[in-house]
């Protein structure tokens, strides 16, 4: 795992931990956020709007999909790709 990507996990861990999930409640980087039920719908899309102002990568209605936003590791996926496609210009 790079630096970065260990860093986007350390950040969206954070943000749930604070803003989204029960204190009690453990999550690690690959709990299962919607199908374990740590976060509802409205909970996702505080956290798309968390990912996209933190990590600015653009969330187009083609990227808000379940694979994406499955667990922290798959965040972390999803922001490297993201990120890979603004630097070649093939995002808009």
């Amino acid at each position: 795992m790079t630096d970065a990507r260990a860093e986007v996990e350390e950040r969206v861990l954070g943000y749930l931990r604070r803003e989204l999930v029960d204190p009690d409640l453990t999550v690690a980087r690959d709990t299962e956020l919607l199908a374990g039920g740590v976060i509802n719908s409205i909970a996702v899309l505080r956290l798309a709007t968390f990912v996209g102002q933190e990590f600015g990568v653009e969330i187009r209605p083609a990227d808000f999909v379940i694979e994406n936003f499955r667990s922290v590791e798959a965040i972390a996926s999803y922001v490297e790709r993201a990120r890979a496609e603004g630097d070649d210009g093939s995002r808009p």
